[in-house]
């Protein structure tokens, strides 16, 4: 990150304020010590530390994809956040405690929780943020090199294992859960960024790419957004393409599919969205 700007306490010199992209800062000595003032800990004083509890103040302004409250354990809340990874709180929302660290990575898009077993989460991560925001479409700040990956954790949320075997080294917008298929080997859906749909029946461990009929191929298979309704139809969203300052025609829109992903219709043929 980078400061953006400072301001020093006229009335005393040792209090300086520092702000950067996404944060902000106090010194009340001169520098020889900060505290961070988008949070407050929630800890005894003097504790500091990896597993502390914070209180938010309200100045993180970045965008929140989703709060997800657990199945099981409804005290136990979770943010997906973009820019800033991920938190999760276990007294209702009250304090939170914020991860980073790989398989999490700069943003969190959505979750997934096992219908049947408490605590076993995937996670799609990614190294790019505000997809489909206009930052990227427009190629602001855009890096085409981003990565992601897919996470799951057995601990509510506490550690995570990476469980991108056969993913591509692309942002991870979207997961799904089959809720119908076997406890032991869940049939899960995936979204990459530029590459379209990717589909894993045995929990997570491995996947294949399942995109036939997606997007234009080549030209943008954008995939932001996976939805599986109750009668196990497939819905995704493939977003725009910006290129010379004009929208691509070819790809962007919304798809169905009936089949578990083999293949996949166009069902806004009649009324092209060039940003959906």
């Amino acid at each position: 990150d980078m400061i953006s700007g400072f301001g020093i306490n006229p009335a005393n010199p040792d209090h300086v304020i520092v702000t950067d992209w996404m944060d902000c800062f106090i010194t009340r000595d001169g520098g020889k010590t900060w505290d961070s003032a988008h949070t407050r800990s929630a800890e005894p004083p003097g504790r500091r530390g990896k597993g502390m509890r914070w209180i938010n103040t309200g100045l993180v302004v970045t965008t929140v994809w989703h709060y997800y409250l657990d199945p099981f354990e409804p005290n136990r809340h979770y943010i997906a956040y973009t820019d800033i990874g991920f938190a999760r709180s276990t007294d209702a929302g009250q304090t939170w405690y914020w991860q980073t660290g790989r398989p999490l990575r700069n943003t969190t898009y959505e979750l997934a929780f096992d219908p049947a077993t408490p605590g076993k989460i995937w996670g799609a991560f990614a190294d790019l943020h505000d997809i489909p925001n206009n930052n990227v479409i427009s190629g602001r700040h855009y890096r085409p090199q981003a990565a992601g990956g897919m996470g799951v954790s057995t601990d509510f949320g506490v550690t995570w294992k990476d469980t991108s075997t056969g993913l591509p080294p692309k942002p991870i917008t979207s997961v799904v859960v089959d809720p119908t298929s076997s406890k032991d080997n869940r049939t899960l859906y995936a979204s990459a960024f530029e590459d379209g749909v990717y589909k894993s029946t045995d929990g997570g461990q491995s996947w294949m790419k399942k995109s036939a009929g997606l997007g234009a191929p080549g030209i943008n298979v954008r995939a932001c957004r996976i939805i599986r309704h109750r009668d196990g139809t497939l819905f995704c969203l493939v977003t725009a393409l910006r290129k010379d300052g004009e929208f691509v025609a070819q790809g962007p829109g919304l798809y169905r599919s009936k089949d578990g992903g083999e293949s996949w219709q166009w069902i806004n043929q009649s009324q092209p969205l060039l940003w959906p």
